[in-house]
């Protein structure tokens, strides 16, 4: 739904408009938040919630100077995110791990083809 175009629609028709991007991915995201790390500096909101608002960023051409950025911070979403992406691991590794079993052992008397087995390493990530 945060696309260019979309963006630009709104503006031209003047709407006020407040979006969300993922934290990670997006150059203005990672730019943000390499340059912003100390979470003390924000101001907390709620108990669980603190927030920075930070002005636009330079390599971000397409925005007017009225554009906000507004960084948030859940220490309670930072354990959360956290214990999913080493779950997310934990499981690539040992799908990963099965692979390599089996592709040590091969049916039938058939060699492993390279192509095949980097396909399936593929659809595990």
């Amino acid at each position: 739904m945060v696309t260019d175009k979309n963006l630009i629609v709104l503006a031209q028709a003047g709407y006020p408009y407040i979006v969300g991007y993922h934290k990670r991915g997006r150059i203005v995201s990672d730019t943000l938040l390499q340059t912003y790390t100390d979470v003390q500096a924000y101001a907390k909101l709620k108990d669980n919630l603190s927030y920075l608002e930070v002005p636009t960023v330079q390599e971000d051409d397409n925005k007017e100077a009225h554009t906000r950025y507004i960084l948030c911070y859940n220490p309670v979403k930072v354990v959360h995110d956290k214990a999913f992406r080493m779950a997310a691991m934990d499981e690539a590794e040992n799908a990963l791990s099965e692979l390599q079993q089996r592709s040590t052992k091969p049916k039938r008397g058939r060699k492993p083809d390279p192509k095949s087995t980097m396909v399936k390493v593929l659809l595990i990530s």
